[in-house]
């Protein structure tokens, strides 16, 4: 599922990706216009491969993201000078009530 926030009083957004299919993982990477990365990949435990940086885009991967009580999961961020993208694999309750303050 894709769901684009508006940031109030600026042009720019977050785009949460939750639990997306490769289509629609592609289709954000159109939008956003540059390429996002797969469930593997924020999967991975390598220190290495958990930041990076590609030209003005700050990735950040997150393998083993707990909220509360919940069960482990991977969370991916995508950093760039227009907005924000979070990959994720299930619902975490502390994004789910993050656009009420934006």
């Amino acid at each position: 599922m894709i769901t684009i926030h508006p940031i109030a009083r600026t042009q720019h957004c977050w785009v949460d990706l939750c639990q997306p299919s490769p289509q629609e993982l592609a289709q954000a990477a159109e939008k956003v216009g540059f390429a996002l990365p797969d469930r593997a990949a924020i999967g991975e435990i390598e220190f290495s491969s958990r930041v990076r940086r590609q030209g003005d885009v700050l990735f950040l991967n997150v393998p083993r993201f707990q909220d509360d009580d919940g069960p482990t999961a991977p969370l991916g961020f995508a950093l760039s000078p227009s907005m924000l993208v979070t990959l994720r694999e299930q619902r975490i309750g502390s994004l789910e009530d993050f656009p009420a303050r934006l």
